[in-house]
């Protein structure tokens, strides 16, 4: 989930059903991060943040902050895959094919998504997406600096690395 991959649940503008050790390996293996957390998360109006590579070039991620971020990946996967399957659901008993919603923290596209199913999947979202940017500010995190790190990993393996060894550290202790 983050700014270069606007999708809730994995990337490429497909919905994967990730267990906690798959998040590890697939997140890792290119197929995104669990979410995106723009700003504005406690409205109904979400908005992504326009962080750029020259941004993120300037700002070292340091240890600790990879702990906070790993941490936070870890407690928001039980409530990912909590709304994955409620809207799974619904979409499947809809007969929508699920890769035709993209579903994202700052941008999704419900319009595949009957009028009649809309606002409960959308609910459904914007109560993951609030759960999770909890997650992030109780690790001493801002969205910023979440999706930061997200967009970063993929560009650095050394961090990609860094922040692997952190969650599997986490899943152990």
């Amino acid at each position: 989930m983050c700014l270069g991959n606007r999708h809730l649940f994995a990337g490429s503008g497909r919905w994967r059903s990730l267990g906690l050790a798959g998040l590890i390996v697939a997140w890792f293996a290119g197929l995104g991060t669990p979410m995106d957390i723009g700003n504005g998360l406690r409205e109904q109006s979400l908005q992504g943040m326009g962080t750029g590579p020259l941004a993120l070039a300037q700002t070292a991620i340091s240890a600790p902050e990879i702990d906070q971020y790993a941490n936070a990946i870890l407690q928001m996967e039980p409530a990912r895959n909590e709304a994955y399957t409620e809207i799974a659901n619904l979409l499947l008993a809809a007969n929508i094919d699920l890769n035709q919603v993209t579903l994202g923290c700052a941008n999704s596209d419900l319009s595949a998504v009957p009028r009649g199913l809309r606002q409960e999947v959308d609910e459904i979202r914007v109560g993951y997406c609030n759960q999770a940017r909890d997650r992030v500010d109780q690790n001493g995190l801002t969205a910023q600096r979440f999706n930061e790190i997200t967009i970063a990993h993929r560009e650095d393996a050394a961090l990609g690395d860094r922040i692997r060894q952190a969650l599997i550290r986490l899943q152990q202790d």
